[in-house]
């Protein structure tokens, strides 16, 4: 299970890892993770999951990254976002089957992204994601 830990009332909580099973953490912290989204890849070896860019990386919204767990998060794969700019918020999600990931980026009210990669294609570390819907709803 993954979950946010904010310490001493802090605005910037981190990502940790628990064992279910034995109420152990297994991984973590990780920064950077405020208001994170977890997209669990079937197996529980690695998850998908949003996290703001680090300092001197330049641009200010979060982007999507791959995690192993029981690996640094220094070396987690960035997927998506680059260039996203700072009202743009992706959300990944994975299929129950694991094949799909999804990432829906919510840019404000009236605007949402859907971008899309079949996982049997290519790695997991650099799905192929391609733009399926953009649309801006109707307002009466």
């Amino acid at each position: 299970m993954a979950y946010l830990v904010s310490a001493g009332g802090s605005e910037e909580p981190v990502l940790q890892v628990m064992d279910v099973t034995t109420g152990e953490t297994v991984d973590g912290p990780i920064d950077r993770a405020s208001h994170s989204v977890v997209a669990w890849l079937p197996g529980g070896a690695a998850f998908y999951y949003r996290r703001k860019p680090a300092p001197g990386e330049g641009g200010a919204g979060p982007r999507v990254y791959l995690h192993r767990v029981g690996t640094s998060p220094d070396h987690d794969a960035l997927i998506f976002g680059v260039g996203l700019g700072r009202v743009a918020y992706p959300v990944p999600a994975v299929s129950y089957d694991g094949r799909w990931l999804q990432i829906e980026v919510d840019r404000g009210p009236l605007h949402t992204d859907l971008y899309v990669a079949d996982l049997a294609e290519g790695t997991i570390e650099a799905p192929r994601l391609a733009a399926r819907f953009a649309a801006v709803p109707a307002v009466s």
